[in-house]
């Protein structure tokens, strides 16, 4: 696929954070994609759909001011983008780092199975277990993780009320399957410098948002907690199994972290 100019929207909070990985990637020094710096927002999926109109690209990319794109990243993703293309015109989200459910302990309640290629500085946090287990990508999950979110231009809409800042990514993804459009992790490598955060009550919260949203729809898979329904009362829980494989992957794959110029760009 030849190259094309890519929208980029990042809702900014801390320009230190922005500095050393949004800015330090050559998809932003190189100047060609468009980037559009969202601040003084506290609601994100706001903050989006704001820049909407403001975007020069077809293909937007909403993402974190925490993520840093290797030099090798513009090359990865369109290469992704063609083969998601050739399998599913139509499709709907792509992102980096996602889940689908599994059955797991003999069936009696519902797992996730994590899927992705990137790298985190937070143990425990890399939701990719492909060490041992190599995928070959790009692969349909139910939900993507919101750290980087690819839509069209067209279908880039995301719900202003879930509370929290919390799964407006999932949101999107199922938003997109009830119009038949599926969600794809591409093979795009790149680093997620995230700040250690366990999931507290206020993920619950939105996560009860979304089982009234998508009770139809049940259960859903996001790279938090599962929601599904027991006894006709909502039910949130974790996969602690696969949250303990993915320390271990954590640890396995701090060589392959990416390395960052030593002086960050300034600009924003």
């Amino acid at each position: 696929m030849s190259r094309q100019r890519l929208t980029f929207i990042v809702p900014v909070t801390r320009d230190e954070v922005l500095a050393r990985n949004v800015l330090a990637s050559k998809v932003y020094r190189d100047g060609f994609h468009q980037f559009i710096f969202q601040r003084g927002y506290t609601n994100v999926p706001k903050a989006y759909n704001d820049a909407v109109a403001r975007a020069e690209g077809n293909i937007l990319v909403f993402c974190h001011q925490d993520v840093f794109y290797p030099d090798a990243w513009e090359d990865a993703f369109f290469a992704s983008l063609a083969s998601v293309e050739a399998l599913d015109p139509d499709w709907g989200v792509l992102g980096v780092a996602g889940v689908r459910l599994k059955r797991r302990w003999f069936g009696l309640r519902q797992g996730v199975e994590f899927l992705g290629n990137f790298s985190t500085n937070v143990a425990g946090g890399a939701h990719v277990i492909d060490h041992f287990r190599p995928r070959c990508y790009p692969q349909t999950v139910h939900t993507l993780d919101e750290f980087i979110l690819v839509v069209h231009k067209r279908h880039a809409a995301f719900d202003e009320r879930v509370p929290n800042n919390h799964f407006y990514g999932a949101d999107l993804c199922l938003s997109q399957a009830v119009r038949g459009r599926r969600s794809w992790v591409v093979s795009a490598y790149m680093h997620h410098d995230s700040a250690s955060k366990w999931v507290y009550a206020d993920f619950y919260e939105s996560a009860a948002y979304m089982y009234a949203k998508y009770r139809q729809q049940l259960p859903i898979a996001t790279t938090c907690v599962v929601i599904e329904e027991r006894g006709g009362e909502p039910r949130f829980s974790q996969d602690f199994a696969a949250l303990m494989a993915m320390t271990f992957h954590s640890a396995l794959r701090f060589p392959k972290r990416v390395t960052k110029p030593r002086f960050a760009s300034a600009g924003g």
